[in-house]
């Protein structure tokens, strides 16, 4: 488990079909493998953090601190470098209550609009490894 200190792992919601089509988009971006995936609902999850689980929010560990919501996403966009830090720096230049509450607007609705995940996609080997379960 200590070793798992020192990475930067996405928690997500296992049944959340948006949370899902997220993490696979993120697969393929993530160049530099700098991303880890686990689901709030997993071991992983509470034995890293404290948090009670918020299935309405991503949460980012990355290398010890915990991230949420807008926040998290804004982190997320900063390690996967290149031109996702434009994302980043206007994650910074938004107000923070705008950004937390454009997020809520979406995770509260993202069942009805993305339905929840009744399958995954198999992962491919290479896959699999950044997949922490």
């Amino acid at each position: 488990m200590d070793d798992l200190k020192n990475k930067n792992i996405v928690f997500y919601d296992g049944s959340c079909g948006l949370c899902h089509g997220s993490v696979q988009w993120l697969l393929k971006v993530d160049k530099n493998r700098a991303l880890y995936y686990a689901t709030q609902q997993g071991d992983y999850f509470s034995s890293l953090t404290e948090r009670p689980l918020n299935l309405d929010a991503i949460i980012y560990y990355r290398k010890g601190m915990v991230y949420e919501a807008a926040e998290a996403l804004a982190m997320i966009c900063l390690d996967l470098g290149g031109r996702w830090r434009f994302f980043y720096g206007l994650w910074k230049v938004l107000p923070g209550a705008l950004s937390r509450y454009l997020y809520y607007v979406i995770a509260k609705r993202r069942y009805g609009i993305f339905g929840k995940a009744t399958s995954c996609k198999l992962p491919s080997i290479e896959e699999r490894a950044r997949m922490l379960s």
